[in-house]
This record gives structure tokens, C-alpha cells and sequence, in this order.
């Protein structure tokens, strides 16, 4: 309920906020033209900030310093960018991923392929190219609780030092800039006539987002095939949403042998802005 969000930061005074994406949306297109004196600035992170919701808390706090942090639960903060800047990318191709700023001081990042495949070693990528982003320094964690046969796995040797795997896929800018494409192990690869082609989860997000009556939208793999799922902003209209996302995955030369179309797609119970893939597949099956 933005409500409750609304009236306690107004009751209490509140300055500095920390919110999902999902929950800063919605509390901001809440907000409508009342002014907001006591927030000075708003850090949005947990998952993937957009653009488009970039765009919509400049409108609405345009006083507030906001900020979207790239990081996880065992490395936070990564990376920060401002919403200014973070908005100026609307017009960047989708499949050139999310901007998220340039890793801060304190870590140290190395980009790597093949972090998936036990019969590879794995090797960083030139400036450009996508891998995992994998981490090191003060601030990040260095072990699990329980078998570390299992936890194990979240890290990656290399160049003599033991590397936390995100699991997130993503490539360094000329300028040191750091770009997500998705989960790196959630890629989709397919061999047509122009040879391969890689899809990332993100990217196809971005790009199903902006066609007009989705809210949301992804592409996942079945049993082989290629599809492309979204959730419409409003009940009905279902053949004309699919009509709507054929054309456009097919003017942007996105290979795909499916669209579906869910009232509702899953996400993750914890901050409701990542989409639940898991789930995803068990609903569409």
C-alpha cells in the first residue's frame, strides 16, 4: 500500500530511503503533484531499475537525490548510477543492456566466460564481450553457512584469488562502465541463418516492456523452443498484445516460436521486482 509508505515517511521526518524497484514504482505513481520536503534521497536496488522507472521518480521527486545500486545480498553496494543518468539511456538499443554505473572503489570485478562449464577453466572477456561478473574485497562475502560442497560453487578461481560468481551477466564499457544483460546462466542461444544468436533475459525485458498494454514481459526456453511471455497492463486484449509483441520481436530481429500471454507473471516473493523463472516455467508447462 503506497499509502503507509507515504504517511510514515511524511510522520516520521524521513530523509534517506532504501526500496525495491517494484515498491518505489508504485509508491511514487502514487504521489501525484503533493511536494515531498523531507526526502533528500531514495537508494533503489534489489533488482533491475529500468529506464522507464527512473524517468517516473525524476518526475516525481525532482528535488530528491535518487540513485539506483547494483549489488546482492553478498556483495552491496557494486555499482551506483544516478537516475539522471540511468534515464538519459532510454534511447540506447535494448540489447545493449542496463547501465548501472561504474564499480565503486572499494571491490574488484573481473568478468569471466565459461564459469558455468566444470570442463572449461574460466577466462576474462575483452571490454565489450559478455561473462559473469564475478567480485572480491572487504565487503564481499567469503564463505557460507552449511556444505561447502555446495556453497563452494558460488565461487570461481582465478589469477590466484577466489572470486564470488553473481550468476549475473553482464560487460564493461569502453569507459568502465558496467552494463546487465540478465542472468547469465538464464541465456538462450539460437543458430539461424546469420549463425548465433544469444538472448538475454533483461534485454528481452526492456524490450517487451516498451511495447504499449504490457507491463511486463521476458522470453524463456520450453522443451527447445523460443518464447516470448507477457503480462498485459489491463485484463483482455490478448490477441492484440500477441499481434503487438509478433510484430515488434520481429521488426528487432529477435528469434522466438512462441508468444503467451499471462494475466500475471511470477516474482520473487522478497522484493516483487525480479521475475520468478522457476515459477515462470511451472505455470507455462
Amino acid at each position: 500500500d503506497p499509502g503507509v509508505i507515504d504517511r510514515t515517511i511524511r510522520s516520521e521526518g524521513v530523509t534517506t530511503a532504501a526500496i525495491s524497484p517494484a515498491i518505489f514504482e508504485r509508491y511514487v505513481s502514487s504521489l501525484g503533484d503533493r511536494p515531498h520536503p523531507t526526502l533528500r534521497r531514495v537508494l533503489v536496488g534489489g533488482a533491475t531499475v529500468s529506464p522507464r522507472i527512473a524517468g517516473a521518480g525524476l518526475q516525481a521527486l525532482p528535488e530528491t537525490r535518487l540513485t539506483a545500486v547494483y549489488g546482492s545480498t553478498e556483495a552491496e553496494p557494486v555499482a551506483l548510477i544516478s537516475f539522471e543518468e540511468l534515464y538519459a539511456s532510454r534511447h540506447d538499443r535494448w540489447d545493449t543492456g542496463v547501465p548501472v554505473g561504474k564499480p565503486i572503489d572499494a571491490i574488484d570485478m573481473v568478468i569471466l566466460r565459461d564459469t558455468d562449464r566444470p570442463d572449461r577453466t574460466p577466462k576474462p572477456v575483452p571490454i565489450g564481450e559478455p561473462g559473469e561478473i564475478c567480485l572480491r574485497g572487504a565487503h564481499v562475502l567469503s564463505s557460507y553457512a552449511g556444505d561447502p560442497l555446495i556453497w563452494q560453487q558460488k565461487y570461481v578461481d582465478h589469477d590466484g584469488a577466489r572470486w564470488l560468481r553473481t550468476g549475473d551477466a553482464g560487460y564493461r564499457e569502453s569507459d568502465g562502465g558496467l552494463r546487465l544483460l540478465g542472468r547469465y546462466e538464464g541465456r538462450i542461444e539460437s543458430r539461424g541463418d546469420e549463425g548465433l544468436t544469444t538472448l538475454w533475459p533483461s534485454t528481452l525485458e526492456l524490450l517487451l516492456g516498451d511495447i504499449p498494454g504490457v507491463a511486463i514481459g521476458t522470453v524463456i526456453e520450453m522443451s527447445g523452443a523460443i518464447v516470448l511471455v507477457v503480462q498485459p497492463e489491463q485484463a483482455g486484449a490478448r490477441e492484440e498484445i500477441v499481434m503487438l509483441v509478433r510484430q515488434r520481436a520481429t521488426r528487432e530481429g529477435v528469434p522466438f516460436d512462441d508468444v503467451r500471454v499471462l494475466e500475471e507473471i511470477p516474482r520473487d516473493k522478497r522484493h516483487d521486482s525480479k521475475i520468478d523463472y522457476q515459477l515462470l516455467l511451472d505455470r507455462l508447462d
